[in-house]
This record gives structure tokens, sequence and C-alpha cells, in this order.
């Protein structure tokens, strides 16, 4: 009998999108274990997913949730800052 995970019907509605629009109490909901193989976070209303597939050789994020700014590093060594939900500036 296969294992049941407790995240099981969490996961669509994060690689998708969420039921509701924000979280209930009006704060942001920064999650990740659904890996957003383009590098970027998915970001809509209240939400924001950041894992951004470092051990697929993607980037590692990180989110200063007071001033919104995305910091990303990758295997190489390069880094990034910008805005989350802008573009990133070239590398």
């Amino acid at each position: 009998m296969p294992r049941s995970s407790p995240h099981t019907d969490v996961r669509p509605a994060v690689r998708d999108a969420p039921l509701a629009s924000s979280h209930r109490t009006g704060k942001r909901v920064v999650c990740g274990h659904t890996s957003q193989k383009n590098g970027l976070p998915k970001v809509w209303e209240g939400w924001a997913c950041i894992d951004t597939w470092p051990a697929g050789g993607e980037w590692l994020s990180c989110l200063d949730v007071e001033t919104n700014e995305l910091v990303q590093a990758n295997q190489s060594g390069a880094t990034r800052r910008f805005q989350l939900g802008a573009s990133p500036p070239s590398t």
C-alpha cells in the first residue's frame, strides 16, 4: 500500500494556482517544494513560489519579504537581484 502524504492535495494547487487569491489572514504565502523549471518564481496575488530549481541547475532564491527583493545565485557563482514579479537582469 503506498504511503499517503498530507500534502498530496496541496501540490496541484501550488502548481496551477491557489483556490483563494490570498491567505485568509491577508498575509502573503511564500512557498517552495514545487520547482519552477525556468528558474523564476511563480507569483500571483497573495502567493509566491520561490523554489527556482537549484538542484536542477537553475537558481537558488531568497526573498526579502519586507522589500520584495529577490536575490538569486547559481552553481556557477553568478548572482542577480531584482524585484519579485519583475524580469531578472541578464547575466
